[in-house]
Formats: C-alpha cells, sequence, structure tokens
C-alpha cells in the first residue's frame, strides 16, 4: 500500500518507467511508462501538482497509446470513483489530453473499447460526486454499443455512430439532463438502421 499524503493511497504492484522530478509539490515524469496490475499499462507525459493534497491536485497529462483496466484500477485506487455505466466496460484503450483537477478538467482523448470507439473533447466538472458529472463539448463514437452501459430494458442501440456537441450533467439515465447537436450516421435506433440522421 502507497501513500501519496490526505487519504490518498494506492495498493497492488506499481512499476514505472522513465524520468520523473519530484518535490514536495509536484512530480514530473517524461518517457513514462506506468504499470499498475497485471492489465493497465500507462504511456507518455503525466505531471501531477499539488499531489500531497488531493482536493487541490492538478493533472497534466499527454498520453500515448494506453491500456487500462478499470475494474484493476479501481482495486489499486480506491478513492477513485468510477461512475455505475462505466462498470460494464473492462478494458479501454485511450490516447490524448487530460488537464485539471480531479473534479473540474479538459479532456481531448480517443477511446477504444470492446463495446465501441469515443472520441472527445470535452470540459468534464463532477464537484465532489461522480453522480453529479456535467460536461460540455465535442464527442465523437463508431459502432458504440449502448445496450451493453445498462440500458438493455430501454433497447436503445447496439451501433450508435454519432458527431456533434454535447452539453449537459448527469451519470445515468434517470439523473440525465443534457442537449445535443449531433449527426447520426450508419446506425441502429431501437431496431431500425439509420443511414443519415440530425438530432
Amino acid at each position: 500500500q502507497y501513500t501519496l499524503g490526505e487519504n490518498f493511497t494506492a495498493k497492488g504492484k506499481i512499476q514505472l518507467v522513465g524520468t520523473a522530478f519530484i518535490n514536495p509539490k509536484q512530480i514530473l515524469t517524461r518517457n513514462l511508462i506506468l504499470g499498475l496490475g497485471k492489465n493497465t499499462l500507462i504511456a507518455g507525459k503525466i505531471d501531477l501538482f499539488n499531489y500531497t493534497q488531493v482536493k487541490n491536485l492538478n493533472l497534466n497529462a499527454d498520453l500515448q497509446k494506453s491500456r487500462i483496466s478499470l475494474g484493476e484500477l479501481q482495486e489499486i485506487l480506491p478513492l477513485l470513483g468510477l461512475p455505475n455505466f462505466l462498470k460494464p466496460v473492462d478494458q479501454l484503450e485511450l490516447e490524448g489530453t487530460i488537464e485539471g483537477s480531479l473534479d473540474d478538467f479538459f479532456v481531448d482523448i480517443g477511446m477504444d473499447t470492446d463495446l465501441g470507439r469515443i472520441v472527445a473533447d470535452l470540459h468534464l466538472s463532477i464537484l465532489d460526486n461522480p453522480a453529479k458529472l456535467s460536461y460540455d463539448g465535442n464527442i465523437l463514437t463508431e459502432n458504440l454499443n449502448l445496450n451493453a452501459l445498462g440500458l438493455k430494458d430501454l433497447a436503445i442501440s447496439d451501433k450508435l455512430s454519432v458527431k456533434g456537441k454535447v452539453e449537459g450533467k448527469g451519470a445515468s439515465l434517470d439523473q440525465l439532463d443534457a442537449f445535443l447537436d449531433i449527426e447520426i450516421v450508419d446506425s441502429d435506433i431501437k431496431g431500425y438502421q439509420i443511414d443519415t440522421a440530425a438530432a
């Protein structure tokens, strides 16, 4: 078990290769390869500022092609609260940038999962609780299986490809309050094939 201060702990095997500059206020890494457990490998540049105070922690990450097991990440970093809708996602591969604090940050990232591809250029705000998630920006999905994300009762889509803008809040359907300005292409919605549509 590892502690970085103020209740920020990690459990399990952590492997680190690369260059790190560490002082009491910041950790700067270059050419980082970070292994967490058996199935998580993060590569790129990750800088942490105010890392001893979780509430004031700031992150600046430029990730190269990385692989993350969300279940494993949750075990290693128990403080990290993942929204319920991410539970069906076991592995994801991602590449891009993340900047900001743990509760207010910007992402420009591409993610491939066994449920489809998502590219997001978003401002996200969590405000002390993942259930209070709010977002604003651009999103693209390719063959996203919404039914596998706990939406089977609604049978919305097992193949959704969209691009456009999203603004809203909520991490589950019962909390969702969002505005979408999107183009839907080559998708299946409620059993109907959609070649092109705007919404």
